[in-house]
């Protein structure tokens, strides 16, 4: 049975290192020729470069995914208040967080709500938040770039750690 056959994933960069070895092993003994070697070698550098970028990102834990749903609900409860008695940075902040394709037609506005709050705009029955609940859930852990203005900041903070436009 040839090298070409063995297929094995690990999870683990001492397992990655410990193949590497046994493959160059393989190699210095000829019983692999330097085609399949360099193939091996590549395939196991880039599930390590996989690997090393996995374990380094941020990591989603339970504590973290409560904080932003907690977030989220703050955000979406005290909004109405800001939006009616807050400064016209605040109005624009909390209009560009939650909607966009703002158009104006028969002296009404219209808009699309943007995620997570169009999750919230049908939700009217229990299992109706429940399926919300885990749709929230689901976008929160695929989004690292989301972001929410603080409705209790006063205006100069504001201004100042607004994000710039690229």
């Amino acid at each position: 049975m040839g090298f070409e056959g063995v297929a094995v994933r690990t999870a683990n960069p001492a397992d990655l290192r410990r193949e590497e070895d046994n493959l160059l092993s393989l190699r210095l003994r000829d019983q692999i020729d330097d085609s399949v070697f360099e193939g091996r070698r590549r395939g196991l550098q880039e599930r390590r470069s996989s690997l090393e970028a996995s374990l380094s990102g941020p990591q989603n834990s339970g504590d973290e995914l409560l904080r932003r749903l907690h977030e989220v609900l703050a955000f979406s409860a005290r909004a109405h208040e800001a939006f009616t008695t807050g400064s016209p940075v605040q109005q624009r902040q909390i209009l560009e967080t939650v909607g966009l394709n703002y158009t104006l037609g028969a002296r009404k506005a219209r808009y699309q709500l943007k995620n997570p709050y169009r999750m919230f705009a049908g939700a009217r029955t229990i299992s109706d938040w429940c399926a919300r609940a885990e749709e929230l859930r689901t976008w929160l852990l695929s989004r690292e770039d989301f972001w929410l203005p603080d409705l209790h900041k006063p205006l100069s903070d504001i201004m100042a750690s607004e994000p710039q436009a690229a």
